[in-house]
């Protein structure tokens, strides 16, 4: 039908010459969409690889007796990497998670699939020092006076992080003095939250 529809009888070509090439076209397109549920074939190098990597693969090997990817890349006109490529997804097809290995069992591919997760305690652990954590960081900013405080978390603790020169505004005093300011609390900050070490390592 699309070849119905291009068709220019002013060239002086049958119509079947014409068709013959979209419907080619559409089958190959097809072909390409069905062969897996992950995505192929989506520029010219990867379609042409699709249909002629093989063809060219059982050729080379009956002129030379074997096949090597630089002349097959040379041939095919593209690059080493995609001939590869192409030669995995084309070596293998999809397979459902829910595929039962046994029929009539329950056990599935699925559950062949390790779970790369942290376990509960690992997890609870990690949770207990977060908690820990910002106590830590509270406990040490209600130790800085309210400019101080002030100025770390609208530096640092909000999401929308505020600039030296809107809190010199704010304040009425120079950048300069906002970044002094800042880097004095900072520096109390560390004091408090630093761990404490042993003698040698002090040293």
């Amino acid at each position: 039908m699309m070849a119905v529809k291009k068709f220019d009888p002013e060239r002086g070509i049958r119509l079947i010459s014409y068709a013959v090439w979209w419907i080619r076209a559409y089958i190959q397109n097809f072909v390409v969409r069905s062969w897996s549920l992950v995505k192929i074939g989506t520029t010219q190098a990867q379609k042409k690889l699709f249909f002629k990597l093989n063809q060219a693969r059982n050729s080379l090997r009956h002129l030379t007796g074997a096949e090597a990817t630089e002349q097959l890349a040379e041939q095919l006109e593209v690059r080493d990497q995609e001939i590869e490529e192409m030669a995995m997804r084309l070596g293998q097809r999809d397979a459902s998670l829910d595929l039962e290995l046994v029929i009539g069992e329950s056990f599935t591919l699925l559950d062949t699939l390790a779970d790369d997760r942290d376990n509960q305690e690992t997890v609870l652990m990690r949770r207990q020092e977060s908690r820990q954590d910002r106590r830590q960081v509270q406990r040490a900013l209600a130790m800085l006076n309210p400019r101080e405080r002030q100025i770390v978390e609208d530096r640092f603790y909000t999401e929308n992080q505020r600039t030296l020169q809107g809190l010199a505004n704010d304040y009425g005093i120079s950048r300069e003095r906002v970044r002094q300011i800042e880097k004095a609390a900072l520096e109390k900050l560390r004091k408090v939250l630093s761990p404490p070490c042993g003698e040698m390592e002090c040293n």
